[in-house]
């Protein structure tokens, strides 16, 4: 059994050290608030207290629990908490779509390796609400993977479903997920419709008691197709052409795949691969979620075994597999796992880190903006979880909970971010509107540039400059 065992063993733990990475999440700082509201004050985060945009809207909070137990963590640990939580919860969320497919270990480990390759923008700034919502989905592929064996495990869903809708949204593929498998189930044995039915009835239920009741599936649908999103906001544009053409070529091979295979029970799983590619071309974040799907499904196709022997011989399989766990280990010991040691030593290290990702936190800046009087900052959107997290006694202009918030002018947040960094026209009429006192934006933007070539023309000085950021202050 130890064995059988060591390769896997040493796998997962490679995996626990490539996602000990250092919490770079722009949306970090405003889910830290949010569990602090909880905790201290024992109320919900669901109206906008930190922004001036929309001030006190009303919004739909998916992910109190994960807010709920992120903040304790991070008061206690600080960043090394948050990357040890990170590297728990996704080897859990491998571990569970490891056990999801029998037997393949060598193609399991390779499946993983490829899922966290495609979807590493995903992966890659740390713990983040999605990661549950990642995690929720490989337990729903173990439980589907079991319940043909045990039943008993079916009534499991409910409550997975119950923690889900309280998590993340991602709680909305989940339920299409488990409706495609059980309105399968019916089609192949009418017998089964109660039985099948109740379990639907009775997830979708559970996720009904959250605080917002039926306005969880609202404010994702929204999220996924009313709001245009995949215009304004990095995580939900489409994936640039290389992974577009792996998610087009696989999609493509195991439709047919699918079709080949005898029965109704493998030819409709042709309909969820389509699913999943269209979700998955539609945003980047659902990328992973594609993935894991596609390998699940392909490794229980009854052709896959005959394929995959003609592929690979059985004995040279266990090589593989001590070379491919080998080179994962080498890597994440000598490069990936000091950067994060490194990241998680200090804010200021952290920051220098976002640095090189491209966020480039106003670290200085907000500690020149302490030593100021209280008032209202125009911030650059990516920084505003930062913001609203290490200046609680400012309110900024926007951050990465509004983009798809309804505004009167029907207008995104984010598009009237965007007018006023790029200073398009009418840009210092809404800086007056919202009573802006400071403007903490990227050094080079359009308004910094415009601020300097016409400041005898505008009531700002600047009083703070470093190389990525700069603050402005009303004359």
């Amino acid at each position: 059994m130890n064995k059988i065992w060591l390769i896997p063993g040493l796998f997962f733990f490679s995996l626990f050290l490539l996602f000990f990475i250092s919490p770079t999440d722009p949306d970090l700082g405003w889910h830290l608030r949010c569990g602090q509201v909880f905790w201290e004050n024992h109320s919900f985060c669901n109206q906008n207290q930190f922004s001036i945009l929309l001030e006190n809207y009303s919004w739909v909070n998916h992910a109190w629990v994960y807010q709920a137990i992120l903040f304790p963590i991070f008061n206690l640990f600080g960043l090394w908490g948050l990357s040890f939580f990170n590297s728990i919860v996704l080897v859990l969320c491998f571990l569970f779509f490891y056990l999801s497919i029998k037997d393949y270990q060598f193609e399991k480990m390779l499946f993983i390796l490829l899922i966290i390759f495609f979807g590493w923008t995903v992966f890659s700034s740390g713990i983040k609400s999605q990661t549950f919502g990642i995690l929720f989905f490989a337990i729903e592929l173990f439980l589907i993977y079991k319940m043909d064996k045990n039943r008993k495990l079916v009534w499991f869903f409910p409550l997975l479903f119950l923690i889900w809708a309280n998590t993340h949204g991602s709680v909305l593929l989940g339920s299409l997920f488990l409706g495609f498998f059980l309105a399968r189930n019916i089609i192949l044995s009418p017998k089964s419709f109660w039985n099948e039915t109740s379990i639907f009835v009775s997830s979708f239920l559970a996720t009904l008691i959250n605080p917002f009741g039926l306005n969880i599936y609202v404010d994702a649908w929204y999220h996924f197709g009313a709001a245009s999103l995949d215009k304004l906001i990095a995580e939900w544009t489409p994936p640039g052409l290389f992974i577009y053409s792996v998610i087009f070529i696989t999609c493509l091979a195991l439709f047919f795949f699918c079709i080949k295979n005898p029965g109704f029970r493998y030819k409709s799983l042709s309909f969820l691969v389509l699913i999943f590619a269209f979700a998955a071309t539609r945003a980047r974040r659902n990328i992973p979620f594609y993935f894991m799907v596609v390998f699940f499904i392909l490794l229980q196709l009854p052709k896959t075994e005959s394929a995959l022997q003609k592929w690979i011989q059985c004995g040279l399989r266990k090589k593989l597999s001590y070379t491919l766990v080998m080179l994962l280990l080498f890597f994440v010991i000598f490069f990936s796992l000091p950067i994060n040691i490194k990241s998680d030593s200090s804010m200021e290290n952290l920051w220098l880190r976002s640095s090189a990702s491209g966020l480039n936190y106003p670290y200085k800046a907000v500690e020149f903006l302490k030593t100021q009087s209280v008032g209202h900052v125009f911030n650059v959107y990516e920084w505003g979880g930062f913001l609203i997290w290490n200046l609680p006694q400012d309110k900024i202009f926007v951050d990465g909970r509004m983009p798809a918030w309804q505004t009167p002018s029907n207008k995104s947040p984010y598009t009237i971010y965007l007018e006023i960094i790029q200073a398009r026209p009418g840009w210092q009429e809404t800086v007056e509107e919202y009573n802006i006192s400071y403007l903490l934006i990227g050094s080079g933007t359009f308004l910094d540039l415009e601020l300097v070539a016409n400041s005898k023309k505008y009531s700002w000085k600047e009083s703070y400059r470093d190389k990525f950021s700069v603050v402005y202050v009303k004359k």
